[in-house]
């Protein structure tokens, strides 16, 4: 297991979050209404950067995406629910502890695939072999 590349994952994704964050307060305090759900927001900042961090894991292993993106997204996820016991510890029961890691390492396994696929991709590429044509039939 290549630890650098589960390491840039999380953090790739962890700083996305924090973008994604900071994206929603101005959000919140510039429009000024006086209810606003931002519960679908929030999921978004949560699955496209463990998407985004499982995809750097996966382009930086050298083999086994799915288990270095997995990682990076368990990883992300800890840190997420590291700073929800900190912030609202009433929240954390165990259904949403499981769903919460559950969805991290799946979400991460698939983009570590993406990844690596884009590696070989980009590899090819550099190489300067022709991409697979159109069949004729």
């Amino acid at each position: 297991m290549n630890w650098k590349s589960v390491w840039l994952g999380a953090m790739v994704s962890f700083s996305l979050m924090v973008i994604g964050w900071l994206g929603g307060a101005w959000w919140t305090l510039t429009v000024w209404a006086p209810e606003m759900d931002l519960s679908g927001y929030l999921q978004l900042m949560f699955w496209l950067p463990v998407g985004a961090g499982g995809i750097a894991a996966g382009y930086g292993a050298p083999r086994l995406p799915w288990r270095h993106g997995g990682t990076a997204g368990a990883v992300t996820g800890l840190l997420l629910l590291g700073l929800q016991w900190l912030l609202v510890p009433t929240l954390m029961s165990l259904p949403a502890v499981l769903k919460l890691l559950g969805t991290g390492v799946v979400l991460g396994s698939l983009a570590g695939v993406v990844g690596q696929n884009l590696r070989r991709a980009a590899e090819r590429r550099a190489r300067g072999s022709k991409p697979a044509g159109v069949q004729k039939f």
